[in-house]
């Protein structure tokens, strides 16, 4: 399978140096509703970079009828079909854990002493985690002074959530402290109001937090 989207990625650049628009389309649609508030548009990037359409032909059943006529100019218009941000941050969580796994306990309790590649996957999971948080800081703005994006403000808020949580369990992880029954259960509540959608899209991260909270 990681090879399939190796591929995939060397056939895209083909495609797009023979002329194709399916970057330079979706990034062109970002700038134009990010356009009453040009300082935002970095951090819509970073959401719609993982977030996908509703999938099964879902968009139907969620307040908006779909015909040939329907301009294509949402949000969720601009998310990819399948988010390679969120791939990649699922497959750097997996290696963690995997990693994480063969750490021997001490006692007493201490941090793991994690091999030089488990500090990098945690490093790169936190430095991705705190992306999502800044841009969570930002967005409320531009939603105020674009109503057409107004809808997607439920999945924003729930990015922060998601932010949040997937933070506090990389810390823990870091320090070896194991899962609390308490947390966790508040933890998997969170996760299941996340994966609702919004404006015919939904995160697409939520099946790695799942996993890092040990759901």
């Amino acid at each position: 399978m990681p090879d399939m989207y190796r591929r995939l990625a060397v056939v895209s650049d083909e495609l797009e140096a023979l002329g194709l628009r399916h970057r330079r389309a979706p990034a062109a649609l970002l700038r134009q509703l990010a356009a009453p508030y040009p300082a935002g548009l970095p951090a819509l990037q970073t959401l719609a970079a993982i977030i996908e359409p509703v999938k099964g032909y879902k968009r139907h059943f969620q307040g908006l009828i779909y015909t040939t006529a329907t301009p294509l100019t949402r949000l969720a218009d601009a998310a990819p079909a399948e988010s390679d941000v969120a791939r990649r941050f699922g497959a750097t969580a997996d290696s963690l854990l995997a990693s994480l796994s063969l750490v021997v306990p001490t006692f007493p309790a201490a941090p793991p002493v994690l091999s030089p590649a488990a500090q990098r996957q945690l490093a790169s999971l936190q430095s991705q985690v705190a992306s999502w948080q800044r841009a969570t800081e930002t967005l409320p703005a531009l939603f105020v002074v674009s109503p057409s994006l107004a809808e997607y403000a439920p999945l924003a808020a729930q990015l922060g959530v998601v932010a949040g949580l997937v933070s506090q369990r990389l810390a823990q992880l870091a320090q070896g402290q194991p899962l609390a029954p308490a947390w966790q259960a508040a933890a998997k509540l969170q996760l299941e109001a996340a994966q609702k959608p919004a404006g015919q899209a939904e995160l697409a991260i939520i099946g790695a937090a799942r996993r890092l909270v040990g759901l």
